[in-house]
Parts: structure tokens; sequence; C-alpha cells
């Protein structure tokens, strides 16, 4: 995606939330790289023409993490979202989130986003211990510092753990996890994070005024992609994590029910499931047109 047509997209979803001047000022800058490289400094950084951190803290943050992660994709300065993730406000940022839409706009933004960058600065910890590197705290959130796996599992999966299918959840959880954690976890959230693996689905911005019917479209679009139904055999393969967290869609008759709700196959209620194999090679090129 260019990087005009990228920044339309965003002033589209964002257009109530920031003055349409700054947007025009930002789409008259012409192609390439029209982010500021500079130093940020308070409330006068620009992150692109005419917006400011002052003008990032005026948005709601789902709208940031939008900003944010297509920065990212932009491969542009993002220098003023970590100051401004790192000035969050997080007694207040509940009542911000407060739709569960809101907070899987929010953390899956922020969640792809980081990984992102991190891989980009440095594959190593990823290739010599992916445990490590997704368990490691390295995304900085007002005074707390979030581990991947923080995102994934503890807010975004109610604290389902990873040792599990997503029947078993974290023990003696604190109460701030409670506070950012979804009411209830929704099985799209596995077709939209990218983790920076071959095998993960396409990276996309996530839009507050579009996440719903984003999530069901970048599911339909990679189950139609990956699933693989062989009614001969009577056996369906599907992406890997639909098995290793099948609890979140409700074991394998959840599965196989979740694929005919998504007009992939029209699978039988014995149809075998099994899950494909899972490429864990790094790639930063997997980002949705």
């Amino acid at each position: 995606m260019s990087y005009k047509s990228a920044t339309a997209l965003l002033a589209a979803a964002l257009f109530a939330a920031i003055p349409a001047a700054m947007f025009l000022n930002h789409l008259s800058s012409g192609e390439g790289n029209a982010w500021s490289s500079s130093t940020p400094q308070e409330d006068t950084t620009s992150t692109a023409p005419g917006l400011t951190l002052k003008d990032l803290k005026a948005l709601q943050p789902d709208s940031v993490s939008a900003l944010y992660a297509q920065a990212v994709l932009d491969h542009t300065p993002t220098e003023v979202y970590q100051t401004y993730f790192s000035d969050l406000d997080m007694e207040a940022l509940p009542a911000q989130l407060s739709s569960d839409l809101q907070r899987m706009c929010f953390w899956i933004n922020v969640y792809n986003a980081h990984t992102w960058e991190r891989l980009a600065q440095d594959t190593s910890l990823y290739q010599e211990d992916r445990p490590a590197f997704f368990g490691k705290s390295a995304l900085a959130l007002g005074a707390s510092t979030l581990s991947l796996e923080d995102v994934e599992h503890d807010i975004l999966r109610r604290g389902a753990t990873i040792w599990s299918t997503g029947l078993v959840r974290i023990p003696f959880r604190n109460q701030w996890s409670r506070n950012f954690q979804v009411e209830e976890v929704d099985p799209r959230i596995h077709f939209a994070l990218n983790c920076g693996a071959a095998s993960c689905p396409p990276f996309r911005v996530y839009l507050p005024s579009q996440i719903d019917d984003q999530l069901a479209s970048a599911t339909r679009a990679f189950l139609e992609s990956e699933a693989q139904y062989d009614p001969a055999e009577n056996q369906v393969s599907v992406p890997a994590f639909m098995l290793w967290f099948q609890g979140d869609f409700g074991m394998k008759k959840g599965v196989r029910a979740f694929l005919n709700a998504h007009g992939v196959a029209q699978v039988n209620p014995d149809t075998d499931v099994v899950k494909q194999p899972y490429d864990w090679t790094v790639d930063l090129t997997n980002a949705a047109e």
C-alpha cells in the first residue's frame, strides 16, 4: 500500500477525531517518506505533517494504535508513538477502551507493530529462543512493561495459558490484567495477530470504526487461502493455531462450526481436523494489500 493511500484510509476512519486541515496538509505532502525524522520533543514532535504528540494525545488510544501500525508498515519513524505509549495514563485506559472491539483494535495493532519493530531491529532472540522473545517484557505502556505473551494470552485470550488448548487459565492473575482483558474471547484475533512468522496471517491496520468487518474479512480470506478440505477423505487441514488454541474456538467441534460459519467449507460433524505445518521463518513482508 502506498504512503498516500494508507494515509487516506486512516483519514477516512479518523476524520472525526483529527481536524481536516491536518490531513489536507498531510495528503498534500507528496509521495515518499513525509514523516518527520527529528528527535521527538514533548508536545512538538511531528509524526506526520501537522500531527504532534499533543495531537495524538487528543485521540482515542485505539485510533493512535492504528496510526502507529501504519507507521511501522510504512517504515517511518515511530519515536513519537513510543513517547505517547510511555506517557499513557494506564488508570484511564480501561475507560477509554470500554468495548471489546476497542480493546481488540488497540491491542492487535500494538502487538503487530511492536513485534515487527523489534524483529526489524534484531531477529537473534527470536531465532535462538522464541519463547524468550515473546516472553520478554519490552513493550512500555505508561509505568508498565509488557511482553507479547501478556498482550496475546493475558489480555486478548483472558488469561489462557500457552501450555493448553485454551481451556486452562493463568493462575494468580493480577488486577491490572483483569482491567484490560476482553470480556469475551473472539477467536478471530488469531487471524489478525502477526508474530512475524511466515505462517502468520498478514499484518494489517485495524481501524476503530471498521474492526468488526475487518476481522470478518481477514478471517475469511486467510481460511480461503490456507484451509484445505478433502471430502473424499473427510478431512480438513487448518492453520496450526486453530488446534493450538482450539479451546478459543470450542474445541474441534467448534473449529468445524467456525469453518462452516465463515463459508470456507461445509465440513461434516465427523470430519477429521488436522493442523498444517507452521513456518516460523521471519517474514516482514507479509502485509495485507
